[in-house]
């Protein structure tokens, strides 16, 4: 009988012993399934922020491949725009060693240039038969900026102001415009003439202001008188007017960045400590 309770004893034992071994198993390898499992979360999201960075890359390099490609495409065009026989005429040169590309830049300069654009219209615009009595610019770089004394009061006998109308073609955009007013004035003689004389003569300064007005049209540099007053003096024509010309800012490159995000919709996580907040947040840099 004592022999039977012995063995129902370690029976007991070794099933107890048994459960207990199971359990350990059982929960070493739930242990080693769950740190598997969040493993393998952690390698995915690894794998798809690379996979991310990497797409990211990419697109520079795709980019940068076809900037290469265009820079070859624009060599090209601006070696025949150069020699370009249309541009290479004498009369569109400042200079006769200018190429097409020059002439390019004058018609549509990339600054406003307030100094230059005032030399160039009083040396090739206002230097034939007629008098340049003011001009002034309105520009961002240099407000009112004269390069001739006022001019001189006359009694004017008759006179006419006219709005000028706003040019109807659009503009292209990016296009910026600076706008100037000048006052020129061409002289005759009344006195001591008779009157088919005097009539030549004032129909002479008259042509000489029409003639200035055309080759302000005529001009490489697009030019858009917006508003003119016409005025006649004892001995004198003045023509007051304002007008805009155009220029083109130049184009900057710049090598942007682009920050890539493992999650875009998580927040940055925040912590206090007294009175000062951190912010922290982690981010990862790749090529635009």
């Amino acid at each position: 009988m004592g022999e039977n309770k012995e063995v129902a004893f370690l029976k007991r034992n070794a099933i107890n012993k048994a459960n207990q071994t199971m359990f350990l198993a059982v929960a070493g390898a739930a242990l080693i399934a769950g740190a598997s499992v969040v493993g393998m979360i952690y390698l995915f999201r690894i794998f798809t922020f690379n996979a991310k960075v990497l797409g990211e890359q990419d697109k520079s390099i795709s980019t940068i491949q076809k900037n290469i490609q265009n820079i070859e495409d624009l060599k090209s065009k601006l070696s025949s725009l150069e020699t370009d026989p249309n541009l290479n005429e004498r009369k569109l040169k400042s200079n006769a060693e200018d190429g097409g590309l020059r002439v390019i830049a004058d018609a549509l300069p990339d600054s406003e240039n307030a100094a230059a654009l005032a030399a160039s219209l009083e040396k090739n615009i206002f230097s034939e038969g007629v008098t340049l009595d003011s001009f002034s610019i309105d520009s961002d770089a240099s407000a009112n900026k004269s390069l001739s004394g006022s001019s001189s009061a006359s009694n004017s006998s008759s006179s006419s102001a006219t709005s000028g109308s706003q040019d109807s073609n659009k503009i292209p955009e990016g296009v910026k415009d600076i706008q100037f007013s000048a006052t020129i004035s061409a002289g005759f003689q009344g006195e001591g003439l008779n009157s088919a004389q005097a009539a030549k003569t004032q129909d002479e300064a008259l042509n000489n202001l029409i003639n200035t007005v055309r080759k302000m049209e005529k001009s490489i540099r697009a030019i858009n008188i917006t508003s003119f007053k016409f005025e006649r003096s004892l001995n004198r024509f003045s023509l007051n007017f304002s007008a805009k010309a155009y220029y083109y800012p130049k184009y900057t490159m710049k090598l942007e960045s682009k920050k890539v995000k493992a999650d875009e919709t998580a927040k940055p996580a925040t912590s206090t400590t007294g009175t000062g907040k951190t912010q922290n947040s982690s981010t990862t840099g790749g090529l635009k």
